[in-house]
């Protein structure tokens, strides 16, 4: 149980606008993209690698893709370790694959001070719902910006 809430402490969040988040980190805006992986050493070797692009753009509009599949209803948020992205996939992250979890969150770890950067550590969560789930998958991947 304390295990639990440590975790959904430490996933707090503050839901803020896109235009708040992108004004007061503006070296976010562009295209950031890489390719990584998820953490369960049987599960990544059937989905293999797994592609990552997030657009944050100075209209404050956001779009992402994870695998094959495009992030509809996204969110942004302000989080104890950076920036917070919720979406929900429009297709499987792998389209030959059983996996068929919709909800994604990914997490930009973002530095303490507020310098440009051009490299971001991410992860990622593929879950049922935004919840607990305790077959959701994680995996990680570094963001290069382009």
């Amino acid at each position: 149980m304390l295990c639990f809430i440590t975790l959904f402490i430490s996933c707090g969040h503050d839901r803020s606008s896109p235009k708040e988040i992108l004004d007061s980190n503006p070296y976010l805006i562009g295209k950031w993209s890489g390719t990584g992986g998820f953490l369960h050493v049987d599960f990544a070797k059937s989905m293999g690698e797994v592609p990552v692009e997030i657009i944050l753009a100075a209209d404050n509009t956001i779009s992402a893709k994870i695998g094959e599949a495009h992030l509809t209803e996204i969110e942004i948020a302000k989080a104890n370790y950076g920036i917070e992205l919720r979406g929900v996939a429009d297709a499987k992250i792998k389209d030959d694959s059983n996996f068929d979890k919709d909800h994604v969150i990914i997490l930009l770890v973002l530095p303490d001070n507020n310098q440009n950067i051009d490299l971001i550590d991410a992860n990622f969560h593929v879950k049922t719902n935004y919840f607990f789930d305790f077959s959701m998958r994680v995996g990680g991947v570094m963001l290069k910006k382009q």
